[in-house]
């Protein structure tokens, strides 16, 4: 788990892809509901 952590760290541009990705699809969620 603390690997898996430390890769997320040193990938950040991909996590905050993936952040806003998750944010653009809670977004169209609520619009969904």
């Amino acid at each position: 788990i603390c690997n898996y952590f430390d890769q997320i760290i040193k990938n950040e541009k991909d996590v905050s892809a993936g952040m806003a990705a998750i944010r653009t699809l809670l977004r169209i969620l609520e619009v969904s509901q």
